[in-house]
This record gives C-alpha cells, structure tokens and sequence, in this order.
C-alpha cells in the first residue's frame, strides 16, 4: 500500500498538533508491511506578492520559505508550500479553488498516480488539497479533524467553510478526535455517514515519571518548596480562555497558596504575565518548550487546568493523566469525553472562574486516585492501538478499490 501524506507541522512551531501528527506517523510505521509506502509532505505557507508587503506594513506575520524539508526522530518531512497572494485570496472565493493548489499537483503527479490513498491531517486547506487530488486523480482520501479546523476557522470565512462541508461529503472518511469535534462538523451542514473517532495518544517514552533526584533539581531551581503546584499547558490565547487564567488561581490563593506554572505562548501571554504580577501569584512562565521539558514541568504539577472555550480534544489532558497529574476540565468539546469523569468538569455559565477554584479546591482537600489515572490512560490512548484503527479503515478502502 502506498500512501501519501499531507501533514500541517511546522518544525519551528511544536505544539499540540505537531506532536499529534508526528507520534501518529510514527506509531503507524510500526505498522506497516515491508513493502508499503508513505510519502509525507509537509506542506506549508509562505507570503509573495503585494500581500506580503501589506502585511508587512501592518506588522502582521509574515510566512516566509524555511527550506525543503527537516528531520524529526529519524522521520524526514519534505516541506512544500502554498502561495499566500491577493490572486489565490481571489481564487479562494471562487467554487472552483483548483488552480490555489495545481502547482503542487502537477509538480507531484508521479507520486499521486502511484499512491492509493491521500491522507490530510488537517481540515482546510491540507483537506482541500487531498480533494482536489481525489477529484482530479480518482484516489481515495481521508482526512484527520484536530479542533479548530472544525469548531473555529469555518465560522470566520464563509468561502472556508463551504469548501470544508464540500471535503467532508467526498472524503471516504472523515477522522475526528471527539465526538463533540464530529457535532460541530454536522453543524456545518455535513450529514453523511462516512466517519469514525480516533483519539489522540501518548508517548509513554516521552511522557514518564522523571527520577526524585531530577525531579528535586528541577523543583531547587524554579524556587518550589512545599507548594502545592498547579500547571496550565497550551496556547495563552482567547479560544483557550487564557484570560480566566489568573481569575481563577487568585480564588484558589486566597484558600491555599500554591505555585502556579504557564507551559506555552501565544498572543495573550503578556496580559496574563501582567495580570499574574498585579495579583501575587508565585508564578513561572516557561514559553514554548520542547517535548522533554513539558515532559517535567508536568512531573512538577499536582493539578493541571484546562478551561478553553473551544477544544477537540485537549493531549495534555492524558499527557499529565499518564503521570497521575488531575486535569480539572471546562465542558468545552471533546474535554469532558478525554477526561471521562464529570467530577473533574466545570460547566459554562455564571460564576464559572469562582466555580473552577473551588472544585480545584475540593480535590486538594480530598484527593484523587493517581493510580486510576494512569492506567486509564494506557488502556485507552495507545498511540499504536490508534494507528491501527486508522490503517485498518484505509486498508478496507483501499483493498475494495482494487
């Protein structure tokens, strides 16, 4: 079986969707027969044109060409890119969006036509880009929803959305993280039958408990002592509710003083620093870390938070769940489904930051069951046990085109 990939990870960006992506991949190669193919692209963006120096003028992001490919865990990802212009912004608009993606088509042909499948690990426009090819080629495609390529991105761009309904209803099947990710996707205005939920996983050889030694080092140099040490991982961002960050640890401080650490970056980072210092709180902002230091700042945590407005699935839940770490929970997506327990989830509504501290209150007062966690934790989010899953339904696709 020969497949081709096209993956949403940028090397310079590690996060949440990176890693699933990568440890997907990974877990599937395991999986393969000797004479099976994959081909992964990593396909990218980058500005040209009079778009790039607009958004230069406006100071905005600018996507640039980084090279032709980079290697992680011995995995090497060739690296394509999409033209960011005012032409293909015209193209977008249009029904049919085919010349935004024929450069990469033509320039690939050979491998699309030796392939038997396509697989999109992102919605748009990784999804749009493996229609395109089924359309054009006859191939059969699969495409992997994460969150907000789903939940998110449609609602701001009706042209966006229209062309994901249109993935959607040709794919052979559409992956989804949660059930509530597959809800939101009806909600589009997608109804056919052509779905299955596959979860996230985790690295048990990334994600493991560090030593006391280690451990105690670790907890000398950031200054924590005794505290009772509570850990937020992700974005700081709107759609993650990071501006209820300090909100609710400042209820939880004025019943237990704790130590409080922020895993990641994002464009909200420096209100909440701000906040943090004009409200005490003993505070550490690592910024983006890689894998391994995630790895122990989770080992220093007690409980971990996660209150976003929006989530398909939310990895750090049973990233810090395999190291017995209590993840409390809003109801947002699929959070209440990967932690599995509604004592461990706060509803929206009123009050909602008084109404988190205390249940991170009650279980500091009463506890939990470490244990518990962590093996729910390995019998459910195996990676490979997911990656088989995902062959299996490619391979019955593949084998009934034959």
């Amino acid at each position: 079986m020969n497949i081709l990939y096209l993956v949403n990870m940028n090397e310079n960006n590690i996060k949440g969707l990176f890693t699933a992506n990568h440890e997907k991949i990974m877990a599937i190669k395991t999986l393969l027969d000797k004479d099976d193919v994959l081909n992964m692209y990593s396909v990218q963006f980058y500005d040209v044109g009079l778009g790039k120096i607009f958004k230069k003028l406006s100071g905005k992001k600018i996507f640039v060409n980084n090279g032709d490919s980079f290697v992680k865990d011995g995995i090497t990802y060739r690296k394509e890119y999409l033209k960011v212009n005012l032409r293909n912004r015209l193209i977008e608009k249009e029904d049919n969006d085919y010349e935004k993606y024929k450069d990469f088509i033509e320039k690939h042909e050979k491998e699309i036509l030796e392939c038997d499948a396509v697989v999109a690990m992102w919605g748009y426009p990784h999804g749009r880009l493996a229609y395109h090819i089924g359309k054009r080629y006859n191939k059969p495609y699969f495409v992997q929803y994460y969150g907000s390529d789903i939940h998110t991105n449609p609602y701001k761009n009706e042209n966006v959305k229209k062309k994901i309904v249109e993935v959607l209803n040709n794919a052979e099947n559409n992956f989804f993280v949660s059930n509530k990710l597959k809800e939101s996707a009806n909600g589009l205005g997608w109804n056919k039958e052509n779905w299955s939920i596959t979860k996230n996983g985790v690295n048990f050889e990334k994600f493991y408990q560090i030593d006391k030694s280690e451990k105690e080092e670790l907890k000398k140099k950031l200054s924590i002592k005794d505290e009772l040490v509570i850990g937020y991982v992700g974005s700081l961002t709107e759609v993650k509710r990071s501006d209820s960050l300090v909100k609710i640890y400042s209820k939880v401080n004025e019943k237990k003083k704790c130590k409080y650490i922020f895993v990641g970056d994002g464009d909200m980072r420096s209100q909440v620093e701000k906040e943090a210092n004009e409200n005490n709180l003993d505070s550490i902002f690592t910024g983006n870390v890689d894998i391994t230091d995630v790895n122990k700042y989770m080992n220093l945590m007690d409980i971990m938070i996660l209150p976003s407005r929006r989530e398909g699935f939310g990895s750090v839940i049973v990233e810090a769940n395999s190291l017995g770490v209590l993840t409390i929970g809003s109801d947002a997506g699929g959070i209440p489904e990967v932690i599995g327990d509604e004592r461990y989830i706060v509803k929206e509504g009123e009050d909602f930051e008084k109404r988190y501290a205390d249940t991170i209150i009650k279980f500091i007062n009463s506890g939990w069951d470490k244990e518990e966690l962590i093996n729910r934790v390995k019998m459910e989010y195996d990676w490979k046990n997911i990656a088989r899953n995902d062959l299996d339904i490619i391979r019955r696709v593949v084998k009934d085109e034959e």
